[in-house]
């Protein structure tokens, strides 16, 4: 494995901001940071995706295994805005969910070690890890706009019943402490509360084995399948670069 020169800046095309990868200093350099600053709110485009997959790949081929990784935002009202819908839906982007969404969902899902989001301002698309300030939600019922059936399961997946309706018949935006109640996310903090979770829960070392990514996909099993159902390119790739020197057994 190559060493990696961090801080490393990951432009988005279009001008629209950029991907830092970096890392927290010793004793917690096993804890990688992604953040990213595209003003003024951190909206979903096919541009930053692209991007976001590109720092995926680097951080799957570079980091180690034995390391987590944070994504969170520079910018600290907004930690995502939701999509910009001028430039995912139809005629834009007709292609966004085959070579955008499917894609990161399955990446992010699947990924071979333990990421945490921490969600450091206002937050349209839940991440269930890591809540500071602000209120998080899902806002389609306002908007009009439908939920990807792949999108949809992560949360039966993860939250009861009548947390599921408030989120997506209600659209409730759920503050930090609420959505700590309600088991969407695992702490409220800033970055030292962060650490501490990794700590609490003996992340490090979590993807040494090289099967965490392989144990995520049977987790999200369903999710994963209703990603590639629903890909009008006929599935989507894992690229379960963990599957290497496994058995044969566990590559079924």
């Amino acid at each position: 494995m190559s060493p990696l020169k961090l801080p490393r800046v990951f432009p988005v095309a279009e001008n629209e901001g950029d991907l830092t990868l970096s890392r927290l200093d010793a004793p917690n350099d096993s804890i990688y940071v992604l953040s990213w600053e595209c003003p003024p709110d951190n909206r979903i485009t096919p541009s930053f995706v692209g991007t976001l997959l590109q720092v995926l790949d680097v951080v799957v081929e570079h980091v180690p295994r034995t390391a987590v990784l944070v994504t969170t935002s520079a910018i600290s009202k907004f930690y995502c805005n939701g999509l910009n819908l001028a430039k995912v839906m139809i005629p834009a982007c007709p292609e966004f969910q085959d070579k955008y969404w499917n894609p990161l969902t399955v990446r992010l899902l699947t990924f071979p070690i333990p990421t945490i989001a921490f969600m450091n301002g206002h937050t349209i698309y839940f991440v269930p890890v890591s809540a500071g300030r602000g209120w998080c939600c899902m806002n389609e019922v306002e908007t009009g706009v439908d939920i990807h059936p792949a999108s949809n399961s992560i949360f039966r997946a993860k939250v009861d019943a009548q947390t599921y309706r408030k989120v997506f018949l209600e659209g409730k935006r759920f503050t930090g402490p609420e959505a700590l109640n309600a088991g969407i996310v695992d702490a409220v903090g800033d970055m030292s509360d962060v650490v501490e979770l990794v700590k609490e829960r003996k992340l490090i070392g979590k993807g040494s084995k090289n099967v965490y990514g392989l144990l995520r996909d049977e987790m999200f099993r369903e999710t994963l399948a209703l990603a590639e159902r629903y890909s009008k390119q006929g599935g989507v790739q894992r690229r379960d670069n963990e599957k290497a020197g496994l058995p044969e057994w566990s590559k079924l």
